[in-house]
């Protein structure tokens, strides 16, 4: 019976970190964070991905070991702004002490 893939909507987006930079993060990772040894013989961005997030304890583990370029390449595939677009949403002002009760 074919198993369902784990986390199916990442993969396109971590596939967007492109083959070097996923084949490059593998040694990087411990033991404990994996569940089987990642197939890095596989030559497709996606099937690569796929396996990452099949066999790794925590996905979001991956992802500070990729270079920057991969990191915004992965969050611009996923709908989020590359890091030098990012503005944090605005942030009310606090309230000062002598309002507080």
């Amino acid at each position: 019976m074919a198993r369902t893939p784990r986390l199916p909507h990442f993969v396109p987006g971590l596939a967007a970190a492109g083959l070097q930079a996923l084949r490059d993060a593998a040694p990087q990772l411990a033991d404990w964070q994996l569940r089987a040894p990642i197939d890095l013989s596989l030559d497709d961005a996606e099937a690569l991905a796929q396996d990452y997030l099949n066999k790794l304890q925590y996905p979001h583990h991956l992802f500070p070991l990729l270079p920057y370029e991969a990191q915004d390449r992965v969050a611009v595939a996923l709908g989020l702004p590359a890091f030098d677009d990012f503005e944090p949403p605005a942030a009310p002002a606090a309230a000062p002490a002598s309002d507080l009760p």
